[in-house]
């Protein structure tokens, strides 16, 4: 079933609060608090040297990084090897594995706003964060990843639904 493109802008049925469910190598996340991805750009400016003052007349990228950040706050086995990079079976050993790589899928499931379907094929999680052993709120866990370009690409977005504009 194709989803059309949403409601245009300006429309108060854009404005979201997004919510979702994650995987990793297909297996669900559980409850993420946090999930933000944060683009790294490398540029290489040229400049004019035809005047006494040099300005800047073109830029262009010559690298570029995404990184993508989750927050998990449910403790189970997958998880807590994941955090601790341990291997994906046996006895988790604290830091035996040098990463975790694999595909991360977030599903939006919010009811208010757009909802999305982000597909990374690739991502290199390495652990980040502190990981509290005693707290008095609710224990989370941090994640770090690189998303990793397979052909050129990090990755698909997709609007999978969401709120509609009301018809006439």
């Amino acid at each position: 079933m194709a989803v059309g493109a949403g409601p245009v802008s300006p429309s108060i049925y854009n404005y979201s609060v997004l919510k979702a469910t994650t995987t990793f190598n297909g297996v669900a996340l559980g409850n993420c608090t946090e999930i933000e991805m944060s683009p790294e750009n490398e540029s290489l400016d040229h400049q004019s040297s035809m005047s006494g003052l040099k300005f800047v007349d073109r830029t262009v990228s010559i690298s570029r990084k995404l990184s993508i950040r989750v927050v998990m706050d449910e403790w189970s086995d997958h998880n807590v090897r994941l955090a601790v990079m341990g291997p994906e079976t046996g006895a988790i050993n604290i830091y035996s594995e040098p990463e975790r790589e694999g595909d991360l899928v977030i599903i939006g499931t919010n009811a208010v706003g757009q909802k999305y379907t982000w597909t990374l094929a690739s991502v290199s999680f390495i652990p980040s964060g502190s990981i509290n052993l005693i707290s008095e709120e609710w224990a989370t866990m941090e994640i770090t990843g690189t998303v990793n370009a397979v052909g050129g690409i990090f990755g698909t977005v997709a609007r999978t639904g969401g709120e509609e504009e009301p018809g006439p």
